[in-house]
């Protein structure tokens, strides 16, 4: 439950700001971290500032109903203070995104979204630039060889080159007087 897209709203944030009450997902985010109630974000407001104003008092007799179960009466002195949320504890884009094994280049994806490619062809394309496997399912003699940088037909496939064939091409298509 600890986590907050990039404006820094939680899932209670989604959850209070919902067009009819959700009482049973608050109740349930509640459970698990009751602390996500004070979280703010990044125009610092909480997860009760979306509640609409016509659902306050609902939301009012929810929380006056589940206080004891949210907030239970705490014993400073044994128990101490409550610790913030991990999340209160980073910074904001703190947390960097891997990039997944399987990703495109950036050429390629640049390719696909503006449409000058299928998402097939840019896979296959991937395929070919990747990490050294081979498509040969036997060693039957046959003369393909996906690989080995030649088909022993005297030409070998380069991906960067049917890229640049592939972007001039898109070019061509999108600049028909050229």
């Amino acid at each position: 439950m600890q986590v907050a897209d990039d404006y820094g709203r939680t899932p209670l944030h989604d959850c209070c700001r919902a067009i009819e009450p959700a009482f049973d997902v608050a109740e349930y985010i509640l459970e698990s971290d009751v602390r996500l109630m004070h979280m703010t974000d990044c125009r610092g407001a909480s997860p009760l500032s979306y509640v609409r104003k016509e659902h306050w008092g609902f939301w009012i007799e929810f929380l006056e109903n589940k206080k004891d179960i949210f907030w239970p009466k705490r014993d400073l002195a044994n128990e101490g203070e409550q610790e913030a949320p991990a999340l209160a504890m980073l910074g904001a884009s703190t947390q960097p995104l891997t990039t997944p094994s399987n990703a495109l280049t950036l050429e390629l994806a640049d390719m696909v979204v503006s449409g000058k490619m299928q998402p097939e062809e840019a896979k296959f394309l991937q395929y070919d630039q990747g990490d050294g496997d081979t498509c040969d399912s036997s060693d039957d003699g046959s003369e393909y060889d996906s690989d080995d940088g030649s088909d022993n037909s005297g030409s070998s496939f380069d991906a960067d080159e049917m890229v640049g064939i592939l972007s001039n091409l898109s070019m061509q298509t999108d600049n028909p007087a050229d």
